[in-house]
């Protein structure tokens, strides 16, 4: 168990240190923000989406309603989930926060490179080598680790970390 903390910690010290202000000036200067990803990525884009709301008051909203996900998966196909979403819900100046450790899911990548088509900004969470989804974004914070439940925590205190600087930058500023 002590490894675990070790590598988390290690892991979580390698991250640099301008992102989380670089993330939240892009989540301030947005519209609505968006945020995605699949199975535990998902659950960590939820819990963003509730601390963007609650803490920070930022229009932010999870696509992963299950209704809406099972219809579109068996209509369009499940590659497609998020694409369509954004299609009917987003507008110029929103963003997309795409949260996959892999970085090759492919309703995410699908989702992604939609977004940029649309002149919407991209911030990805990845880990093992980035995927597809670390080259077309305008920020990538990709974890140095091939150990999920590493990288899974790693996102998650990342996007804490991000809650709570803007918190400090708007109450002492």
């Amino acid at each position: 168990m002590l490894d675990y903390f070790t590598r988390l910690s290690d892991t979580l010290l390698n991250i640099d240190e301008n992102l989380p202000a670089r993330v939240a000036r892009m989540i301030n200067a947005s519209g609505k923000v968006f945020v995605i990803g699949n199975g535990g990525s998902q659950t960590t884009a939820d819990h963003f989406v509730c601390d963007l709301l609650k803490a920070v008051g930022v229009p932010a909203i999870s696509l992963s309603t299950l209704p809406l996900l099972t219809a579109y998966a068996n209509d369009e196909g499940y590659d497609y989930i998020y694409t369509q979403q954004i299609k009917r819900l987003a507008t110029m100046g929103d963003l997309l926060v795409c949260v996959s450790t892999s970085g090759n899911s492919p309703n995410v990548v699908n989702a992604a490179e939609y977004a940029r088509l649309s002149n919407m900004a991209v911030i990805g969470l990845t880990a093992f080598d980035g995927g597809r989804l670390a080259q077309i974004c305008d920020i990538n914070i990709h974890i140095n680790t091939d150990i999920i439940e590493i990288a899974e925590d790693a996102h998650m205190a990342f996007l804490h970390n991000v809650v709570k600087y803007m918190k400090d930058d708007t109450s002492g500023h």
